[in-house]
C-alpha cells in the first residue's frame, strides 16, 4: 500500500505495459543485497545456488571467480534479486521514452571492510542524504564508525548527483563525471572505494544470463 492506494500488479508488469509514472527515474542497488538473506544463505549456500534450477551450472561457471561457495551464493543472490531487476526496470522505463539512470553502490567504510563482503541493503542511504556523522552511529543494528574524509567524499558525490536530479530531472555531472542514462550501453554509475565511476555494459555477461531466471526464484530465500 502507498498513500492508501493498492498496487494491483508487479512493478515489472506495470513498466512493461508503460503504466508507470512517465517521469525521469533513478534506480539502483548495493553490492551485498544478500545481506537480507545472510542467515539462510550462510546455513545452506547450496540451496541458494540450487534454486537456479537448470541454469545452475552455467551461472556457477560465470561466477567462478567470486570465491568459495558461500561467497558465490551471496553474489549470485544479490544479482538475481537486485542487480538484474534494476537493469531490467531501467531498460523498460527508457524504452517507454523516459530518462533512466542506474547505480551500483559498492562502497564500504574502511573500518568495516574486514567484516562485510560488500555494501549491505540500505547502506547507501546515509551517503545519498549526506547525513554521516563524525561521532559514529548505528545503522540497521550495526555500529558504524565515525565518518572519514573518504566517507565524506563519497557522500559529497552522491548527494551532488541526487540534488541535480531533483532540481533538473537529470543527475548531470559531479566533479566532471557525468552520470549517463542506462541506454544504449547499459551504463551504471558505480560507487566504489576509489570513488564514483561510470561502467558501460555493467556485468553484462552475468546479468544477461540471469534474465532467464524464473520470476519466483527472484524472491529472497527465507
Amino acid at each position: 500500500m502507498i498513500d492508501g492506494y493498492s498496487l494491483p500488479e508487479q512493478s515489472e508488469e506495470a513498466f512493461a505495459a508503460g503504466r508507470e509514472a512517465q517521469v525521469p527515474f533513478i534506480t539502483g542497488s548495493n553490492s551485498w543485497e544478500a545481506s537480507l538473506m545472510r542467515e539462510s544463505i550462510a546455513q545452506d549456500p547450496e540451496r541458494a545456488l540450487a534454486s537456479l534450477g537448470p541454469l545452475q551450472s552455467r551461472v556457477e561457471a560465470a561466477y567462478a571467480g567470486s570465491g568459495d561457495r558461500l561467497a558465490m551464493a551471496q553474489v549470485v543472490r544479490t544479482d538475481v534479486t537486485s542487480t538484474e531487476p534494476v537493469r531490467h526496470l531501467a531498460r523498460l522505463h527508457a524504452a517507454n521514452g523516459q530518462p533512466s539512470y542506474a547505480y551500483f553502490f559498492d562502497y564500504v567504510p574502511r573500518a568495516l571492510r574486514a567484516q562485510f563482503p560488500g555494501a549491505g541493503h540500505g547502506s547507501e542511504i546515509p551517503f545519498v542524504f549526506d547525513n554521516l556523522t563524525d561521532e559514529g552511529f548505528t545503522f540497521y543494528g550495526a555500529p558504524q564508525p565515525p565518518a572519514t574524509a573518504q566517507d565524506h567524499a563519497i557522500a559529497k558525490a552522491a548527494i551532488g548527483y541526487w540534488v541535480n536530479f531533483a532540481r533538473d530531472g537529470s543527475p548531470g555531472a559531479v566533479d566532471g563525471l557525468e552520470w549517463k542514462p542506462i541506454t544504449p550501453e547499459d551504463a551504471f554509475l558505480t560507487f566504489r572505494d576509489e570513488g564514483p565511476e561510470m561502467q558501460l555494459h555493467f556485468r553484462s555477461d552475468k546479468l544477461d544470463l540471469l534474465e532467464a531466471v524464473p520470476a519466483q526464484t527472484r524472491s529472497p530465500i527465507g
